[in-house]
C-alpha cells in the first residue's frame, strides 16, 4: 500500500511512527531520526548482501542465514566496500524479506546496454526506413507500418 515503483510513497516513516506507537505504546520512536536511521540501515546492508551473492566466491548458507566464503575472499571485498564490513560469519536473517521491500529499488542491468549497442541500434532503424512500392510510390517502412 505504501511501496511504489520508486521506493516508498510520501509519508510512510510518519505511518510507520504510528503503528509503532500502536503496538509498542510510549516507545517514543519517531520518524525522522530513529525509523528513516534504520530504513536506510538495512537498504544499505541489504544492498551489500545482495551485490556480495552476485559476485563468484559468495554463497548462501539458507540454515543460518548468512553469506559464506573464504575469509580472504570476504577480506578483499570489504577493502573495496567498506559497508560490507561486520556481515562476516553474522546472520542476515530477514534478507528475503528486506529483497522484497528493496529488490525493486536495486538497478539489475536488464536494460542496461552501452554506446556500441546504441549506435548499432540506430543503424538498425536507419536500415528499416528504405523505400517500399514502385516509382510513383515513396512510402518509407516506418510511414507503412505506423500508417503514416
Amino acid at each position: 500500500m505504501w511501496r511504489v515503483d520508486c521506493g516508498f510513497k510520501t509519508g510512510y516513516l510518519n505511518q510507520l511512527e504510528s503503528m509503532l506507537e500502536l503496538k509498542i505504546p510510549g516507545c517514543g520512536l519517531k520518524a525522522s531520526p530513529h525509523i528513516e536511521s534504520r530504513v536506510k540501515y538495512f537498504k544499505l546492508k541489504h544492498n551489500v548482501v545482495a551485490d556480495m551473492l552476485a559476485l563468484s566466491g559468495f554463497g548462501w548458507d539458507s540454515e543460518k542465514s548468512m553469506i559464506v566464503c573464504d575469509k580472504s575472499v570476504y577480506d578483499e571485498y570489504v577493502k573495496k566496500r567498506k559497508d560490507a564490513s561486520g556481515l562476516f560469519l553474522k546472520p542476515f536473517p530477514h534478507y528475503y524479506t528486506l529483497s522484497e521491500i528493496f529488490g525493486r529499488d536495486r538497478a539489475n542491468g536488464a536494460n542496461a546496454g552501452n554506446v556500441d549497442d546504441d549506435e548499432e541500434e540506430v543503424r538498425h532503424e536507419d536500415n528499416f526506413n528504405f523505400t517500399l512500392g514502385n516509382d510513383s510510390t515513396h512510402e518509407t517502412f516506418m510511414d507503412f507500418f505506423w500508417g503514416g
